[in-house]
C-alpha cells in the first residue's frame, strides 16, 4: 500500500555579478611608501573586504593581497578577483650643508651655498632643480629628492639670517684739504666709528698719521664681523721747488747781495758761492722761508765769483731740498780788502779778537793753519801778491786746517782768516 507525500518546490533566485575592484591610482604596484591606495567595489547589496572592511571602498597604505566579497538582497555572494598593492624603496631623507657652515646672523650679502644629498633629481623650495643653490636672502630653505621610481623624500629646513652691516665709514682729514700739500705736511686721517678698523696702510686704530702720497681706505667692523668700506682719501704733495727769479745786487768789494723769489712750501734756502773757477762750495743757510735775499761778506776784492740757491722744505726725519737754482756769477770791486799782515780787524765793536797761526812758514807741498777762539763759522781765502784769490774754504771754529800749496808758484801768499766778528790775515811764504 503507498501513500503519496505533498510535493516540495525547489528554485534558485540570480547571484550577484563578480565585483571589479578599480583603484585610485589606476596602479597599485611598485607605489612610493605612504601612498594611499582607494580601492573601491563594483555595486552590491553589502561588502566584505579580506580586511574584514563593510564598506563599498576601502584605503589602504600596507603592501598586499585585497579581495571584496558583495552580497546580495538574498544574502548571495560573489568574489572579486584579487589586487596586489606594492611600494618601491623610497629615498634616503636627504641632508642639507651650507657654507658657510653658519647660516644665521650672516653679514648682508654674504652668499650660502646649500648642498643636498644623493638623489636622482632635486626640486627646492625655491624652484631649482640641481643640487646645490647659492642664495643671498633671508629665509628658510627646503629640498625635496627624487629617486628613479619618482619617490621622494624632504629635507629638513634650513634657516639662512642676515645681521646688520655698519654704516659706511666716512674719513675726514686734518687738514681738510689733503692734495698739493707741502712736503713733510704731516695729515692725519680720522674714520668714523666702528668697533673694529683696518685700514689701506694695515693701521687697526681709528685715526692715522701719514706723510706719504698715496690712496688711503678704511675698511670698518661692527661686533658681528662684518664690515664697510670707506671711500678712498689721496693725500699728494707738490715738489719742492727751486727759487725762481735769482739775481744779484752790485758787488762791493767784500761783500754783495744775492735776492730770489720766495718758494710757498720752503722752510728754509741753502745758498752756495765759491771763486768762479772753484769746484767746492761754501753752503749757508738762512734763518726762515720767509727770507728772500742774503748778504755773502768776507769776500775778496777784484774777484770773480759764482752762487747758487735751493729750497730747503723738510728737515726731519730727513732734509728734502730742491734742485740748486743755475748759478749766476759776480765780480767783487777792486776796493783793498787786506787788513795786514798777522793784524786783527775787529767787524763789530767789542769783539775780541781770535788767535790764528800757519806752519811750517815756508812751506813746500801743505801748511797747517791753527785756529782759537774764533766765533762761529771761518771762511779762510789765500791770495796772490796781486790780490787774486788762489784757495778757499769754509772751516769751524777751533779747527786745524790742511791749506795745499803744492800747486802754488813760489813766492809770497796772503791767508785770510774771517769769522762772524773778526778778520785777520797771515802771510805764507811757499818755497
Amino acid at each position: 500500500c503507498k501513500a503519496y507525500s505533498a510535493p516540495v518546490t525547489v528554485s534558485y533566485t540570480t547571484a550577484p555579478a563578480t565585483p571589479t575592484i578599480t583603484s585610485v591610482p589606476a596602479t597599485t604596484t611598485n607605489l612610493c611608501p605612504g601612498t594611499s591606495v582607494t580601492l573601491t567595489s563594483s555595486t552590491g547589496t553589502t561588502y566584505k573586504w579580506s580586511t574584514g572592511a563593510t564598506t563599498a571602498a576601502i584605503s589602504v597604505t600596507a603592501a598586499g593581497s585585497y579581495t571584496d566579497t558583495v552580497y546580495n538582497a538574498s544574502g548571495c555572494k560573489a568574489y572579486s578577483a584579487p589586487v596586489t598593492v606594492s611600494y618601491t624603496t623610497a629615498p634616503a631623507t636627504p641632508t642639507v650643508t651650507s657654507v658657510p657652515a653658519t647660516t644665521t646672523n650672516l653679514c648682508p650679502g654674504t652668499t650660502v651655498t646649500l648642498t643636498s644629498s644623493a638623489g636622482t633629481t632635486y626640486k627646492w623650495s625655491t624652484g631649482a632643480t640641481t643640487a646645490a643653490i647659492s642664495v643671498t636672502a633671508a629665509g628658510s630653505y627646503t629640498d625635496t629628492v627624487y629617486n628613479a621610481s619618482g619617490c621622494k623624500a624632504y629635507s629638513a629646513p634650513v634657516t639662512v639670517s642676515y645681521t646688520t652691516a655698519p654704516a659706511t665709514p666716512t674719513i675726514t682729514s686734518v687738514p681738510a684739504t689733503t692734495t698739493n700739500l707741502c712736503p713733510g705736511t704731516s695729515v692725519t686721517l680720522t674714520s668714523s666709528t666702528g668697533t673694529t678698523y683696518k685700514w689701506s696702510t694695515g693701521a687697526t686704530t681709528a685715526a692715522i698719521s701719514v706723510t706719504a702720497a698715496g690712496s688711503y681706505t678704511d675698511t670698518v667692523y661692527n661686533a658681528s664681523g662684518c664690515k664697510a668700506y670707506s671711500a678712498a682719501k689721496v693725500v699728494s704733495y707738490t715738489t719742492c721747488a727751486t727759487p725762481a727769479s735769482p739775481t744779484t745786487g752790485t758787488a762791493a768789494a767784500t761783500s754783495v747781495t744775492v735776492k730770489w723769489r720766495n718758494v710757498p712750501c720752503a722752510l728754509k734756502y741753502s745758498l752756495q758761492y765759491a771763486l768762479s773757477t772753484a769746484t767746492t762750495w761754501i753752503t749757508v743757510t738762512t734763518a726762515s722761508g720767509t727770507d728772500t735775499s742774503y748778504t755773502i761778506t768776507g769776500l775778496t776784492k777784484a774777484t770773480a765769483y759764482k752762487w747758487q740757491v735751493a729750497s730747503v722744505c723738510t728737515t726731519t726725519p730727513t732734509v728734502t731740498t730742491s734742485a740748486y737754482s743755475t748759478a749766476l756769477t759776480f765780480t767783487t770791486a777792486a776796493a783793498s780788502n787786506i787788513i795786514g799782515s798777522g793784524g786783527v780787524s775787529p767787524l763789530a765793536a767789542g769783539s775780541l779778537p781770535f788767535n790764528a797761526a800757519v806752519y811750517p812758514n815756508p812751506a813746500v807741498n801743505t801748511a797747517t793753519l791753527v785756529l782759537s777762539g774764533t766765533a762761529g763759522k771761518v771762511i779762510i781765502t789765500v791770495t796772490d801778491m796781486s790780490g787774486k784769490p788762489v784757495w778757499q774754504r769754509e772751516a769751524t771754529a777751533a779747527s786745524q786746517v790742511t791749506v795745499p800749496v803744492n800747486n802754488l808758484a813760489a813766492g809770497m801768499y796772503f791767508v785770510s782768516v774771517k769769522d762772524e766778528k773778526h778778520i785777520t790775515v797771515l802771510k805764507l811764504l811757499k818755497q
